[in-house]
């Protein structure tokens, strides 16, 4: 008896998908990285960096923030578009973020593993109760 194969087909990319990979691309090439040069950063294939930019497939959550981190956005603007963060609002933040985008990808990834790390001991502190005095 023979078997009949049945192929699946993928669903569509939704606009949302499209959106977001396109907005992935344009961070990534803003930053003049390649797809492998992301892809090693937050521990992920080349081929899944092109699939998340073609909208084939979506990052998951917890390879999110780090692919955020990484091309030096917010996850909101990666998610809506939206330019709006919180380094628009303030200037100490705007200073880290352009040290970090100048950073190589492998020094990113470093520095999302510390920050994760001291984050998980360390609570943050709402920014109205310290002052860069503090810190």
């Amino acid at each position: 008896m023979e078997t009949k194969r049945t192929w699946s087909k993928k669903k569509p990319a939704t606009e949302f998908e499209k959106n977001l990979g396109k907005r992935m691309r344009e961070c990534r090439e803003r930053l003049a990285i390649s797809t492998e040069e992301l892809a090693n950063g937050i521990g992920l294939s080349p081929s899944a960096v092109t699939q998340y930019e073609l909208g084939i497939r979506s990052p998951s959550l917890d390879r999110f923030d780090a692919l955020a981190a990484m091309l030096g956005v917010s996850t909101d603007f990666l998610l809506r578009g939206s330019r709006s963060n919180v380094a628009d609002a303030d200037p100490a933040a705007d200073q880290l973020v352009k040290a970090f985008k100048s950073l190589s990808p492998r020094d990113r990834a470093l520095i999302v593993e510390i920050l994760k790390s001291f984050l998980k001991v360390t609570p943050v502190m709402p920014s109205s109760d310290h002052t860069d005095k503090d810190l």
